[in-house]
């Protein structure tokens, strides 16, 4: 499997969980609009370990009501949620060698959270250069950014 496309997906009740395929190079899922809180997993939300993934997009993902977590993706260089607004729990962006550039401008608010002890982490991220976040208003929890080699700009206006 190189590519997984999921375009015409637009609601998940529980969590996608994208793990461990080596083969896989793209993910793109630009309908999906929300995904609720679930319990059982503790995420939403969950790219690990894909090790030949370059690009993940998710144009019109608006609401992640528990966490978000994309994790030790060797190759991943391209990471696109334009209109993300809302995450109930927090994002864990790590470990992700290639990623380059983090983007989420429509981000509002981010809650506190006591199952994670954050509410946005970005870490070990070794070739991130810029982090921006135009809108973010609100961080009620920890906001960490850490080991980040390159990072030459966090940009929030």
């Amino acid at each position: 499997l190189a590519s997984l496309t999921m375009n015409i997906l637009r609601r998940v009740g529980e969590s996608i969980s994208v793990r461990y395929n080596d083969m896989l190079a793209s993910l793109t899922m630009n309908n999906l609009l929300h995904l609720p809180i679930t319990r059982a997993h503790g995420y939403c939300l969950r790219v690990e370990a894909n090790a030949n993934l370059t690009s993940l997009t998710m144009n019109n993902l608006e609401n992640v009501d528990g966490s978000f977590v994309v994790y030790n993706n060797a190759n991943l260089a391209s990471l696109t949620m334009n209109i993300l607004r809302r995450v109930g729990e927090s994002i864990s962006v790590r470990y992700n060698d290639m990623l380059a550039s983090l983007t989420m401008n429509n981000l509002l608010h981010l809650p506190i959270t006591r199952a994670h002890g954050y509410c946005l982490r970005v870490e070990a991220n070794a070739n991130l250069t810029s982090l921006t976040m135009n809108n973010l208003e609100n961080v009620d929890g920890s906001f960490v950014v850490y080991n980040n080699a390159n990072l030459a700009s966090l940009t929030m206006n």
